[in-house]
Parts: structure tokens; C-alpha cells; sequence
């Protein structure tokens, strides 16, 4: 089925195929389960980031993942104070527990998944800018995704 404007066709095939990378690097069962991981992770990354580098960031994924990036988002406030990788992967936790996904309890490999799929599909440039914005606990996640 296609919705006969090609922008959102568009988007949804490559959002599907983020999924698929996700479905496959993590071993889930399924596309909602990687949509669930891909949201939690989005978001408290999201939440760290200035706005500024948020939306530059945002700017290179499909329309479809860029409305669930900024589902529920407040940029007044940010970035949060997230400094270590237990902070990191606490809030991704609580993000994963909000969408009642018990099976889906490993944060720290969860992260890691999303992280390496965002290396696949986001420019190196601005990814680098992006590891640059977070302190060094932080960048050192995504060391272990590369």
C-alpha cells in the first residue's frame, strides 16, 4: 500500500529499513519491538542535546522518525543534565518501562544498537558533532557502537 504522495512513501520505506537494522542488529522479534527501542533511545539522547544540535541532527532522518524524535519534546530546559552512562541508560530504561516492554530490558545493548544504526544512516559529520556535544562518559556509548 502506498499513500500516493511520494515524500511520505519515501519515508516510510527508509524508515522501515531503520527498523530492519535495528530488528536485525538487536535480534527483536519484530518492527514495533526496534520502533520501541529506536524511540526510547531517540528521546533521552534528544534530551541531552541542545536544541540546536537536536535539530540539526533531526534534520537527516526520514520525516516519519524525525515526528517521533520530537513527539512530547520541550526544548525550554535543555539539554538535561544527563553526565554518565548509568544516567544515560537509566533514563532509557524508564523510557523502555513507560512503553511496557519488559522483555526489552538491557538498556546498555539496546543503546548501543541504536547508536550503531544511527552511524549507518546519519552523516559522520554530524554525528561527530553530536558525540562531541556530550561529556565523556557519554561519548564512550558510542565508542562501544562503532
Amino acid at each position: 500500500m502506498t499513500t500516493q504522495i511520494p515524500a511520505f512513501d519515501n519515508s516510510i520505506i527508509k524508515t522501515k529499513e531503520w527498523l530492519k537494522d535495528i530488528r536485525e542488529d538487536l535480534h527483536l522479534d519484530d518492527d514495533q519491538q526496534a520502533y520501541v527501542v529506536l524511540r526510547a533511545v531517540l528521546h533521552v539522547l534528544r534530551d541531552r542535546l541542545v536544541p540546536d544540535e537536536a535539530c540539526d541532527m533531526a534534520a537527516q532522518f526520514p520525516m516519519l522518525v524525525r515526528g517521533f524524535f520530537f513527539e512530547g519534546w520541550k526544548p525550554t530546559g535543555r539539554p538535561m543534565k544527563i553526565d554518565t552512562e548509568e544516567e544515560f541508560l537509566g533514563r532509557v530504561q524508564h523510557e523502555l518501562h513507560r512503553q511496557n516492554t519488559p522483555k526489552l530490558a538491557d538498556p546498555r545493548r539496546i543503546t548501543i544498537g541504536v547508536l550503531h544504526s544511527l552511524e549507518k544512516h546519519v552523516s559522520g559529520g554530524e554525528l561527530n558533532k553530536v558525540i562531541q556535544s556530550l561529556p565523556k562518559q557519554l561519548r564512550n556509548l558510542w565508542q562501544q557502537a562503532a
